[in-house]
């Protein structure tokens, strides 16, 4: 029986009674534990880890830890009934199990009463339902574990230091932002761009590790150091040589090929990389990516910032509710900084590792994934570079992002997705003829709303029997003015 159907059956006004963490663990989750076969014995409560990556250091602190023979194998962290699980909580939980003893602890488990993520730290697969105790002794004996090396280790050390230290992550973007604007002179309006090519050098390092393990990180600020003097270079020098492999390993990132780091001083990159070579970019959770883009985009971008971004709780509900398939062509024809796309892509990437299919199977579905599945459109240049790296940092599947007018692109193909999700701009004149003769909503006129030919546009691209999922105006479809045979065949 799962937790949550145990807990409807045994625990009456749960609402009421159980309100904080530790009731949840006390008056539910314990009682839990040993009806499916585990004992106090075998349990640690509060267990608390110093995670330290340099000079920088944080604590960690598991709820209940499950130990057999003598090794953790299961992890579990209680959050509040009332609260919903982030990704960053069921990564913290897992970071924290590969960490814990050696080799990892099994499972990592996250759980608010309600729902409840059990991760499998070495394949990575999750299920709702906690594991009774001859079901974890017969996979503990049917697993092979690996010991974690040194980098693997300290990768895990900065994911965990980044979760729980978003605070000291907002500060240090702030100093970054402060250092690329006032010591290396770039201008507010460019700044952005600058940080987003220093993160791109970043997230290439650690993606070597991921792939690597014996690799090394060289976005230090000791290799750059001793590589400078080694080389009889500058600092400068050598980081621009990162940046060209990076580059390199994603093309057409940039669309504007001489793209280049344009710091030129050693002090100004030294400082920047002090600052962020502690924190992980890849395989972090959503708050924390939010850091970068909010402090940049808020002086960079014009307008609201909130105008560019669909509250994340929405996207999570179109996205489950969606449900997008293995194998589906999912588009967002105004992507914006991607969004939709990457919750999309974590939705399907899941699907993907819960399966029960062959690695090598799990491989193929996988790389489809993130070379055919996953299509975008934006107009802005800086937003465009931002959905790419967005998606680089969530797993992958930047590659058939495009920048320019989506009304009259060809990159995007007529009956062609699945499924596409899309927050499209309200209530501006759009106002090119060339462009709207080739949309029904724009023939003889001299100008349609974006929002209405977006509509229009979605419906072209959609191949028959897909999915579109658009956020609207309210009542737009249930103008009459709109209500034509294009509209009435393909909205519920």
């Amino acid at each position: 029986m799962e937790f949550r159907d145990w807990i409807i059956d045994n625990i009456k006004d749960f609402n009421v009674s159980i309100k904080s963490e530790e009731d949840l663990k006390l008056k539910a989750l314990l009682k839990y534990l040993k009806s499916i076969g585990y004992t106090t014995d075998e349990m640690r409560f509060e267990n608390s880890i110093e995670v330290v990556i340099g000079s920088k250091k944080t604590h960690v602190r598991s709820d209940i830890e499950i130990i057999i023979d003598g090794t953790v194998q299961i992890v579990i962290d209680t959050k509040k009934p009332n609260t919903t699980l982030k990704e960053k909580d069921i990564l913290q939980s897992v970071s924290y199990a590969k960490l814990i003893d050696t080799p990892s602890s099994l499972y990592a488990i996250t759980t608010n009463g309600i729902d409840t993520v059990v991760t499998n730290t070495i394949s990575g697969q999750r299920s709702n339902k906690i594991p009774s105790k001859s079901e974890l002794i017969r996979d503990i004996d049917k697993t092979s574990k690996k010991l974690l090396s040194k980098i693997e280790i300290r990768e895990i050390q900065s994911i965990l230091y980044t979760i729980m230290e978003e605070k000291e992550l907002y500060k240090v973007i702030n100093e970054c932002k402060e250092i690329i604007e006032k010591k290396g002179l770039i201008r507010t309006d460019q700044s952005f761009r600058e940080m987003t090519k220093i993160l791109l050098v970043k997230m290439n390092e650690e993606r070597k590790i991921k792939i690597n393990s014996s690799d090394q990180n060289k976005f230090l600020f000791e290799f750059l150091e001793k590589s400078s003097l080694v080389n009889n270079t500058t600092i400068v020098e050598e980081f621009k040589d990162l940046f060209n492999e990076a580059k390199a390993e994603y093309p057409n990132i940039y669309t504007q090929e001489d793209e280049q780091i344009k710091l030129v001083d050693d002090e100004s990159i030294s400082e920047v990389v002090k600052r962020i070579e502690t924190f992980s970019f890849l395989g972090t959770g959503d708050d924390i990516k939010g850091a970068v883009y909010e402090i940049f985009l808020k002086s960079t971008l014009r307008g609201d910032f909130d105008q560019y971004f669909t509250p994340r709780e929405i996207v999570n509900f179109i996205v489950k509710f969606s449900d997008p398939k293995i194998g589906d062509t999912i588009m967002d024809p105004s992507c914006g900084s991607g969004g939709f796309l990457i919750q999309a892509f974590r939705h399907v990437n899941q699907k993907i590792i819960d399966s029960p299919d062959s690695e090598v199977e799990t491989k193929k579905k996988f790389q489809n994934l993130i070379d055919k599945c996953l299509w975008g459109h934006e107009a802005d240049y800086d937003l465009h570079v931002l959905a790419k790296i967005n998606l680089i940092m969530h797993g992958d599947g930047w590659n058939n992002i495009y920048q320019g007018d989506t009304l009259r692109s060809t990159n995007l193909h007529d009956n062609f997705y699945d499924v596409i999700l899309s927050n499209p701009p309200f209530t501006i004149k759009y106002e090119f003829p060339e462009a709207l003769s080739l949309y029904e909503m724009g023939l003889g006129k001299e100008s349609e709303e974006l929002d209405i030919l977006f509509v229009e546009k979605c419906i072209n691209t959609l191949r028959e029997g897909g999915d579109l999922y658009i956020v609207l105006p309210e009542g737009l479809t249930n103008n009459k003015q709109y209500t034509t045979p294009i509209c009435q065949d393909n909205f519920l």
